[in-house]
């Protein structure tokens, strides 16, 4: 006879965005049941290290963390906070810069290692007891209708639940085994992610160089050793580059890749050390037409997964979460069932627009810049020029993206 668990809500997918879902909805009320599966063990980062996932927090994605009670975890382990946001042309001379001073606030937002989230989200997890965790387990079989959904594990456990949560990741399982369609865009690039020490300081700035390969980030990083006096040299890198560039690099040696990095970057952190692995993962922009079908919702990258050019992709996934603990509260005050096709409606209208404009303007960066003519080479330039002394739409751009609407509900 199978393991028969019945919840309000089970979530599938336990990275930072369904973890951190969890505990929000677990807050609504302690009568509500939640269950969190995943197929992975749980994540355990060593206290030496570094996790090479790193997230750009902006304020609204702190907010949410700190209400969740995480922040401190992060807070007392490590995290990188940047004053300043410095973008420029390597084909000109155009740039941009943004600072905190400039919009009155302490920072633009903090560097965090995935790993280091996650940890403070599993630690609180584990306390929460209206959340049963079950991993590591596969799906062996799902049935999903207006009622709810029901899923049984491979391990013999049978899970009946109010609302299933989608939160599985770009290629989520759940959404493709559910038939939701979506709009894909392979943008036939990579990422290439690693960790360096610079000569020079990177002065709490993120920093971002656009070439014609594509663009090129250095995310000011805190050392994993707190006694490493050199912690304000260490940066993350995110190097977008084309398909077969990017299978290039990857299997050169380390001298070689320094001294192609300190070249593309224009020498301006002066020597740059690979102190890390060095990873790379297709660039895939991806879209779900729908963010609910029957008792499932979409919440993440397993609705919306965008390019890394902006550091947007976590902070969308927690602004999901704000939005749908609002409607399930909403739904749970009144006693509307948790998975009616109003209250996930409402969530899909406040989302799937704000996610659309991000992944719209991405594509946009990305088709300008990847357009290497004279003439728009300079009107490039002369659109940075003007946009970065246009103080008034500067400082409304940046606060939209640094601090964006939402926040706890009381």
């Amino acid at each position: 006879m199978q393991d028969l668990l019945e919840v309000d809500i089970a979530i599938v997918g336990a990275g930072p965005v369904g973890s951190a879902a969890a505990l929000a909805l677990a807050n609504i009320s302690p009568s509500l049941k939640i269950a969190l599966i995943d197929r992975e063990p749980a994540f355990v980062l060593p206290p030496d290290q570094s996790d090479l996932r790193v997230f750009a927090i902006n304020a609204g994605s702190r907010s949410l963390l700190e209400h969740l009670g995480v922040w401190t975890h992060i807070k007392d382990r490590r995290v990188c906070a940047y004053q300043r946001m410095h973008v420029w042309d390597a084909e000109g001379s155009g740039h941009v810069d943004f600072s905190a001073t400039d919009l009155d606030v302490e920072d633009l937002g903090h560097i965090v290692e995935a790993g280091i989230i996650q940890e403070g989200l599993d630690e609180l997890i584990v306390k929460t007891v209206n959340i049963d965790v079950l991993r590591p387990v596969e799906i062996e079989h799902l049935a999903v209708d207006e009622t709810g959904a029901e899923l049984r594990l491979n391990q013999g456990q049978l899970i009946r639940t109010d609302l299933l949560v989608a939160a599985d990741g770009a290629r989520s399982l759940l959404r493709q085994q559910a038939g939701i369609p979506i709009v894909e865009d392979d943008c036939r690039q990579q990422a290439l992610v690693a960790n360096v020490r610079l000569e020079k300081t990177h002065e709490k700035c993120a920093w971002q160089i656009f070439r014609p390969t594509g663009p090129l980030a250095f995310l000011p990083l805190a050392s994993p050793d707190p006694s490493d006096d050199s912690s304000d040299h260490l940066c993350s890198i995110v190097w977008t580059l084309d398909n077969n560039v990017a299978d290039q690099v990857m299997t050169l040696e380390n001298q070689a890749f320094e001294d192609l990095l300190q070249k593309a970057v224009e020498a301006r952190f002066g020597k740059v050390e690979l102190v890390s692995d060095r990873v790379s993962f297709p660039l895939i922009q991806r879209h779900a037409k729908t963010y609910s079908q029957k008792a499932m919702v979409l919440l993440g990258d397993a609705a919306h997964n965008i390019h890394p050019l902006a550091g947007l992709g976590a902070n969308l996934g927690f602004q999901d979460i704000w939005v749908l603990k609002q409607e399930l509260e909403r739904a749970h005050s009144r006693a509307i069932p948790l998975a009616h096709p109003q209250i996930l409606a409402r969530y899909q209208r406040q989302r799937r627009l704000d996610n659309q404009l991000a992944l719209k303007t991405m594509g946009l960066f990305r088709g300008t810049f990847a357009d290497h003519g004279i003439w728009l080479n300079a009107v490039r330039n002369i659109g940075f020029k003007v946009f970065n002394e246009c103080s008034p739409v500067k400082r409304f751009i940046a606060r939209h993206a640094l601090m964006p609407k939402g926040g706890a509900s009381s």
